[in-house]
């Protein structure tokens, strides 16, 4: 599998496949940045490019400041339905550098 890097502070899109059919959930994502804070989001969508929770993806579009810091982060999605919380579904890692080049 290829490494994933994103520019910092750019705007892009993470999608973590649960597995879970996302029908009716809470859902969040924790990131945890390279100097070791979280940033956690909770305004994600779970559903698929048809517009269904079938599918189990959650997506995040980051906003325009939020990868602020260069190095390797980790995404894992906490997943509730019927007040049943899912830990640690599948994680996600990607890099974030200055630039392409580096």
């Amino acid at each position: 599998m290829a490494e994933v890097k994103w520019r910092k502070n750019t705007q892009p899109t993470v999608l973590i496949s649960t597995g879970i059919d996302l029908t009716g959930a809470t859902l969040q994502i924790d990131f945890k940045k390279p100097g070791g804070s979280t940033l956690s989001v909770t305004s994600v969508d779970g559903v698929d490019d048809n517009g269904a929770p079938t599918a189990g993806q959650i997506r995040y579009e980051f906003g325009a400041a939020e990868l602020d810091e260069t190095g390797q982060w980790q995404a894992v999605a906490l997943v509730t339905i019927s007040s049943k919380p899912y830990k640690n579904v599948p994680a996600a890692t990607f890099t974030v550098v200055d630039d392409f080049d580096t």
